[in-house]
Formats: C-alpha cells, sequence, structure tokens
C-alpha cells in the first residue's frame, strides 16, 4: 500500500530569528509552552551558558539531518553524534521520513518535529547535559497531537526521545516515551494561550 504525503503546512517559519507566522499574525512554538510548565528547568544556570548549549544542540541536529536527506558523515567534531544517531536508529529499527517537519494547529501554536519515522513515530534530539524526560514527553505528545490532526487519519504509534549528550555527560541513547493524551495536550495549550498559571 502506497504511503500518503504528508500535509505541508501554510505556517512560515523564519530560522534565524526562530518565528513562526501564518497571514502576517505570529505563533508561538511548543518550547514556550514546555518552559512556561516546567520554569525551573534551567534555573541558575547562566544565559551565556545557555546560549552555547542552544548553539551546540543546533549544529548537532543540522549534522544529524545532512546525514538523513544526504548522506553526509561530517569530519569534525559531531562526527561521533551523527555516528551515534545512525547506530541508535539502526538498533531501534527507525528509518527516517523527513526531518524538520513542521506541524501547527494554524491558530495559536507551531513546531518542526525534529524526526517523523517511516511509520510516523516521531523523534525530538537532544543535547543537553540531562535528559529531562518529562519535558521532552509533554512536548512530543504536543506534536503528535498537531501531527494527526494536520494529517487526518495518520496515528503516531510512538514517541521517542533521542539523547546526544557530550562524551563527559553520558551515553547516546534513545528512549520511548509513553505518550500524554491529546485532550490534556490540548488543555495545556489553551491554558498557556490564555496565561493561566
Amino acid at each position: 500500500m502506497e504511503k500518503k504525503n504528508l500535509i505541508n503546512s501554510p505556517v512560515v517559519f523564519d530560522n534565524e530569528h526562530h518565528t513562526y507566522t501564518l497571514n502576517g499574525h505570529s505563533l508561538s512554538g511548543v518550547t514556550p509552552i514546555i518552559a512556561w510548565l516546567f520554569p525551573d528547568t534551567y534555573k541558575g544556570i547562566p544565559q551565556s551558558v545557555l546560549d552555547m548549549a542552544a548553539a551546540h544542540g543546533s549544529m548537532v541536529r543540522s549534522k544529524v539531518e545532512l546525514y538523513d536527506s544526504l548522506g553526509v558523515v561530517p569530519d569534525d567534531e559531531y562526527k561521533d553524534f551523527v555516528d551515534s544517531h545512525k547506530w541508535l536508529c539502526e538498533q531501534w529499527g527507525l528509518k527516517i521520513r523527513c526531518s524538520e517537519y513542521l506541524v501547527s494547529d494554524e491558530q495559536y501554536i507551531a513546531s518542526c518535529i525534529d524526526k517523523v519515522c517511516e511509520d510516523n513515530s516521531l523523534i525530538d534530539i537532544k543535547s543537553t547535559s540531562k535528559l529531562h524526560v518529562l519535558n521532552v514527553c509533554i512536548q512530543l505528545s504536543i506534536y503528535a497531537m498537531l501531527f494527526e490532526q494536520q494529517n487526518k487519519g495518520e496515528k503516531v504509534p510512538h514517541i521517542y526521545a533521542e539523547w546526544l549528550p557530550k562524551a563527559q555527560y553520558g551515553n547516546a541513547e534513545i528512549r520511548e516515551l509513553k505518550r500524554v493524551p491529546a485532550e490534556f495536550c490540548a488543555r495545556l495549550v489553551e491554558a498557556f494561550i490564555k496565561g493561566d498559571d
């Protein structure tokens, strides 16, 4: 049976400024929702350290995307991260369908999913010094809700956190997470948009 093409969102993503817009209207990403829900995750860490970590994470994801789309393995300091990603996907039998897939409710929120697998499972790549499991679980659950809204009739069977840390923080791993129900995710998004506590 031929696999249906995924629906492309009309939302425009500006990678440089990390903003989402639709018909001139700004939409929130999912990351601010997670930061609102878990305000103490990075408490006490200097902004300069957070900025460096964010830049490193972006580079890891871009190198992994280059491998997934073109088979290019870098010959720089990011080679180990790409090799780990390749090995982990092989071990788990995960075949990447696309990277940076943009999903949105076309009203309030939009985000790019790091990886969509052939079976519609979703992967979020983290390169933080610690894997914040609950944070990424809710993040991926919101992604799954948006993915299924955007692609009517399609289901997300699994959600995975792929942790690609620097060597001093631990070994790379993929962890399957238990999805939070879409109804809860929808209420969470609504509370965030309304500015509730």
